[in-house]
């Protein structure tokens, strides 16, 4: 038995951009963590690619800009409340996706994003400009 992080370090790049296209789940997964952007966009361009993986990568910080601006970019998938909340609250999201999405979270999402940390500066204040709007 040979775990599967075993058998994709040992791939070439080319394998694991067919592993992360036509994969299981667990290989996509581990792919979109990929340094090599190459590959980490192919498993998130999958046809097999579900929402639960999805949701799943919007909220991981190990994944790459590139991968999170491929999700942000993609209107079936920001239709999902949560998507749109992952990348906001994910610092590695590009500044244009996530101001984007900042219009479309609740008021507590938006009062829990302004007081984070771990969300960039820039964020946290559009948070607060966009609770300032919605309360007269």
């Amino acid at each position: 038995f040979i775990p599967l992080w075993v058998k994709l370090g040992q791939m070439t790049i080319a394998q694991k951009i067919r592993a992360a296209t036509l994969g299981s789940s667990a290989e996509r997964a581990l792919l979109m963590r990929e340094s090599n952007r190459v590959v980490a966009e192919a498993a998130i361009r999958s046809p097999l690619i579900q929402e639960h993986e999805v949701i799943a990568a919007s909220a991981s910080r190990l994944v790459s800009e590139g991968v999170l601006r491929i999700i942000g970019m993609n209107k079936e998938w920001t239709r999902n409340h949560q998507i749109k909340y992952n990348l906001v609250c994910n610092p590695r999201t590009p500044f244009i996706i996530s101001s984007k999405l900042v219009g479309h979270l609740r008021e507590n999402e938006l009062r829990s994003i302004a007081k984070s940390k771990n969300v960039k500066p820039a964020i946290a204040k559009l948070a607060r400009q966009q609770l300032q709007r919605k309360s007269p």
